[in-house]
């Protein structure tokens, strides 16, 4: 491997890390937007009685669900990507990049293994997950909102 192409794998490996920087910026944006305006719509004085308000609950409950599934294979894509280059380029034991080698190890915090185990599992993996079972537990609290609601309908 020559150095051309170890700068074109650092250049790859740049273009998508700023990618995924930024997918991750917007999806915790969109995340705070949505928690707040459940928040909002949860603590509404009429919320008690008022179906439309437990049916809009419900509405943003799916939208966050799809968003964080999402966002969540987006990023997997990337951080695949992103291991690869690594794997193949700039941590190769030959021809790697000494330097980015040392740092690797250095941040792992082992100091010697320059292994990409465990790579990128924090957000990738961990983040969305916990996202997906907020919203999950609010989904389900929403449809027992509406529960009694339809219930009452029936009973009619």
């Amino acid at each position: 491997m020559d150095n051309r192409d170890l700068e074109r794998a650092w250049r790859y490996h740049d273009a998508a890390d700023e990618l995924l920087n930024g997918r991750i910026q917007s999806f915790l944006i969109a995340q705070a937007f949505l928690i707040v305006g459940y928040a909002q719509i949860l603590t509404a004085s009429s919320f008690v009685e008022r179906i439309d308000l437990k049916l809009i609950l419900l509405a943003i409950s799916c939208l966050a669900i799809v968003l964080t599934i999402v966002m969540k294979t987006l990023a997997a894509q990337l951080s695949r990507g992103i291991r690869e280059l690594k794997r193949k380029y700039l941590l190769d034991e030959n021809d790697g990049d000494q330097v980015y080698k040392a740092y690797f190890s250095a941040v792992r915090g082992d100091g010697v293994n320059t292994s990409l185990d465990g790579f990128a599992r924090g957000w990738t993996r961990v983040m969305p997950m916990c996202f997906l079972i907020f919203w999950g537990l609010a989904l389900c609290y929403a449809m027992f909102a509406i529960f009694p609601d339809v219930q009452h309908l029936w009973r009619r």
